[in-house]
């Protein structure tokens, strides 16, 4: 009886490979029609016309905007004193020769004291030479005594001419007797840097400049490029700067209109606060961020919606 059941198996087994192998594939049916998108691939897809043209390659870059070196003037105090009025404030537009600032200065009315006392002293050898230039010629005085009262007189006028210099020197006509003094703008230009206000004191010491004037018909751009970048920035290429930060977040409503005529589209100040949509791109505000304030930290200051919140959030950071 097993011996029976193999035989009969095993010739089944493989009569039944046998037909499934020579069975014939069908192939698969191809779908005919147009292809169509599903409603969320249409609303992500554009379509346009195929056609040849140009690559742009843009590289944005952070850096800052500086005005040119080589047309700059740099405006210093004529002697020490102290700052009685400024005309003038940063970003305004001058004119050569227009008034920056007023000074009242101790040694501008003491060079004018010794300006009057070396004219008194030349009014005096000047009658003290006629006289005896007199008395020599009839014959009452040496040639000695006529001799040195002339020397005396070119002394004191060599000494009045000493202190006219000095004045000159120091600003001219632009200086009273009474020790004010005015700085006037040598060129036309605008006003890109103010380092003095109404009240400030001019020691001897101090070597820094009060105003920078430049015309600003050229600026420079310093631009941070990064060493694996370098190879995509050559001489030549185009380059477009649309937002500018304030210096010192000093801003008002001429620099601005400056700011428009030189081609910017935003520029940010130092007023903290949120920028929304409908603001002033020339006068965004910031949230400032100390050196310890963690990622998870700034997306909550920026998440806050009242700007009370905000000022919270800021003064506990």
């Amino acid at each position: 009886m097993p011996t029976y059941f193999k035989t009969f198996v095993y010739p089944c087994l493989a009569l039944g490979l046998l037909i499934a192998g020579c069975e014939e594939k069908k192939p698969a049916e191809k779908k005919t029609g147009p292809f169509c998108l599903s409603d969320s691939m249409q609303r992500m897809v554009t379509i346009d016309s195929a056609r040849i043209c140009s690559i742009d390659d843009e590289l944005h870059l952070s850096g800052e905007v500086s005005f040119d070196e080589n047309k700059i003037v740099k405006v210093f105090p004529n002697s020490t004193g102290q700052v009685a009025e400024v005309k003038v404030t940063l970003g305004d537009k001058v004119a050569a020769g227009q008034v920056l600032a007023v000074i009242k200065s101790a040694d501008v009315a003491g060079n004018y004291n010794d300006l009057a006392s070396a004219e008194a002293d030349v009014k005096i050898a000047k009658r003290q030479l006629d006289n005896e230039e007199s008395l020599f010629k009839s014959g009452l005085a040496s040639q000695k005594e006529y001799e040195e009262a002339k020397l005396q007189y070119e002394k004191s006028m060599s000494s009045r001419n000493k202190i006219q210099s000095l004045i000159s020197i120091n600003g001219g006509g632009n200086m009273q007797a009474g020790g004010q003094y005015i700085i006037k703008s040598p060129i036309s230009g605008y006003i890109v840097e103010k380092k003095v206000n109404a009240g400030s004191f001019i020691r001897q010491d101090m070597n820094d400049n009060m105003f920078t004037i430049s015309d600003l018909k050229d600026v420079w751009v310093w631009a941070n490029v990064y060493e694996a970048d370098i190879s995509k920035v050559k001489e030549g290429y185009n380059a477009l700067v649309t937002t500018l930060a304030y210096p010192y977040g000093a801003d008002n409503e001429f620099v601005r209109r400056v700011v428009a005529d030189l081609g910017f589209r935003a520029a940010a100040s130092c007023e903290p606060g949120i920028s929304r949509i409908g603001d002033d791109p020339l006068r965004l505000r910031r949230i400032e961020i100390s050196g310890g304030c963690a990622p998870e930290q700034l997306l909550t200051l920026i998440g806050r919606t009242s700007e009370q919140d905000l000022s919270d959030a800021l003064s506990a950071h």
